[in-house]
């Protein structure tokens, strides 16, 4: 097993060092005739490629800094479970809203993030579902819960999260005094 391992691992790493052009047919003719290795090494490639592209490229321009965050909507028209109390926060992707349920079936208030429109389109909508798959399986104590989640009329992709009230993280470093490594 540790054998083949290192076949796979040995190959991937030569393929990725050729242009991603030139990799497949690298790949088909140093397997040779061992299909499983050459199957096995383009799917990593193929996984690799993915990752790269979704973490590396910049999701948006960010505007100005220190915009002012927008006015406080009547409501949002899909996400009618939630009546909106106040706006929390505004950033690259969209704004967090401080909430509460309107039907009254959760008691306490939540945040709900909603993206920017001009923002809107497959591949934001493909990070959102990503992202609430990945909120989804996260348990730990010092991470907001996610709730709910969904799409507005509009088709822009909302979270609901546990509302944990504190300073935000960045007001928090900057009254600390701290660096870039204590930051971090």
């Amino acid at each position: 097993m540790k054998q083949r391992w290192r076949q796979v691992q040995q190959l991937f790493d030569a393929a990725r060092e050729r242009p991603p052009a030139e990799r497949r047919d690298f790949v088909q003719r140093t397997a040779g005739e061992d299909r499983a290795l050459g199957e096995e090494v383009r799917s990593l490639l193929g996984a690799h490629d993915q990752a790269e592209t979704f973490l590396e490229q910049p999701f948006c321009r960010l505007g100005p800094a220190g915009r002012q965050p927008e006015q406080l909507p009547a409501s949002l028209p899909g996400v009618e479970r939630y009546r909106l109390r106040r706006t929390l926060g505004h950033g690259g992707m969209g704004t967090v809203y401080l909430a509460e349920r309107a039907d009254r079936a959760y008691r306490g208030q939540v945040a709900v993030k909603v993206t920017r429109a001009e923002l809107a389109g497959e591949d934001l909508a493909r990070r959102f579902r990503r992202e609430r798959q990945i909120l989804a399986r996260l348990e730990h104590p010092s991470i907001a819960k996610l709730l709910d989640g969904g799409t507005t009329e509009e088709g822009l992709p909302y979270l609901v999260m546990e509302y944990v009230e504190g300073e935000p993280i960045d007001r928090y470093c900057d009254r600390q005094g701290l660096g870039v490594e204590a930051r971090l």
